[in-house]
């Protein structure tokens, strides 16, 4: 149920970030990654065009989603740490995947 849950808040938030609905993807942000917005949003590809949930995973540390955000000539994929607040999920943590992680 949880991973249901979480899998359709990080396509939401994805959805978010492609369109550039700034208000929407600080509100799935746990308040203290605010300030790193504009960091990760210069590691964007140029042309951000699309994104795709690769992964959904549960453990005792929180559910972790990565999603590959696709540009013109280029892709990112985040990596996101889950948490339930009320009655939804927010990140609390995030950070780009390097290849072969």
């Amino acid at each position: 149920m949880t991973e249901a849950k979480v899998r359709d808040a990080a396509e939401k938030h994805a959805a978010a970030v492609v369109a550039g609905d700034v208000e929407s993807l600080l509100a799935d942000l746990d308040p203290s990654l605010h300030d790193q917005v504009a960091g990760m949003s210069a590691l964007m590809p140029e042309g951000l065009s699309a994104a795709e949930l690769l992964s959904v995973s549960a453990d005792a540390a929180g559910t972790t989603t990565e999603t590959k955000y696709v540009g013109r000539d280029a892709s990112l994929t985040v990596r996101a740490t889950w948490e339930r607040r009320g009655d939804r999920y927010i990140v609390i943590a995030a950070q780009p995947v390097q290849e072969g992680e």
